[in-house]
């Protein structure tokens, strides 16, 4: 089973992975940033090549965690796949192991792949990436190596989460609600901490604190979701099980927007 889930996950990411051909290649024609693509401005050009004193490089970097951000939300959505596609439930629960033994499959040799990865950004992040955060802009915390990991974590046990039930319009409900979920609960805690202590309002280690905690609020929520349908799970009543899910996990989601609407407005 293991050799299995290392081949169906291997084969996308190194797929994905091939990407990143793009940057070397646009040094080694010397194309320069700001003049190929017209969204890079001079100004941000000479920041970049200030700071680190190679903008390729930096691009490299910055693609590189993109791209692991993809493969983690690809790897947890993908994690019963081929369970869906080939209606292959019943050997997998068929198999002489546990049920907590097959999430830990399933989950262990997917982050072993993608914590490989993470290791490799955080080294090139720490390196290269630290000096900018003097001229961060409100996103950067998502690729500041301090914060990298548990975003990589969180995107994809999101996916894995909701990746057991095929209704794949659900999903998609499911999966924006999350996204606003946890857009909305970091403002308003982001708003609580200042007002609470007059934090620096362009602190990227604010902006990771408060992310960090409303995703942690979110895992814990599609987790207590999780678990209980997944115990009771079999392949004769897919859809109600997916229905049981999106029920414990919709309300709790709509509270919270609604709580942090009513903070940050």
């Amino acid at each position: 089973m293991l050799k299995k889930e290392f081949r169906d996950i291997m084969k996308p990411v190194l797929a994905i992975l091939s990407i990143l051909l793009i940057v070397p290649l646009l040094a080694l024609l010397k194309l320069p940033l700001n003049d190929t693509f017209r969204f890079v401005t001079i100004r941000v050009y000479r920041i970049v090549t200030s700071v680190t004193g190679n903008v390729y490089l930096l691009s490299f970097i910055f693609l590189f965690g993109a791209l692991i951000f993809w493969i983690a939300n690809m790897s947890g959505f993908s994690t019963f796949k081929y369970e869906h596609k080939d209606r292959a439930f019943e050997y997998l629960l068929a198999f002489p192991l546990s049920r907590t033994r097959i999430l830990q499959y399933k989950i262990l040799t997917r982050l072993s792949v993608i914590l490989t990865f993470v290791a490799l950004y955080e080294v090139l992040a720490f390196l290269f990436l630290t000096g900018l955060r003097s001229v961060q802009g409100s996103l950067f915390f998502l690729f500041d190596p301090l914060f990298f990991p548990l975003w990589v974590v969180f995107i994809f046990l999101t996916g894995f989460f909701i990746s057991l039930f095929e209704q794949k319009n659900w999903i998609a409900v499911i999966s924006l609600i999350i996204f606003i979920a946890t857009v909305v609960i970091s403002l308003a805690i982001r708003i609580l901490i200042i007002s609470g202590s007059g934090a620096a309002l362009r602190s990227s280690s604010l902006n990771g604190t408060a992310a960090t905690v409303a995703a942690l609020i979110i895992l814990g929520i599609l987790a207590a979701a999780f678990f209980p349908v997944y115990r009771r799970f079999d392949v004769k009543s897919a859809h109600i099980h997916g229905r049981r899910f999106t029920l414990r996990v919709l309300p709790p989601l709509l509270l919270l927007i609604i709580f942090g609407l009513v903070i940050i407005l």
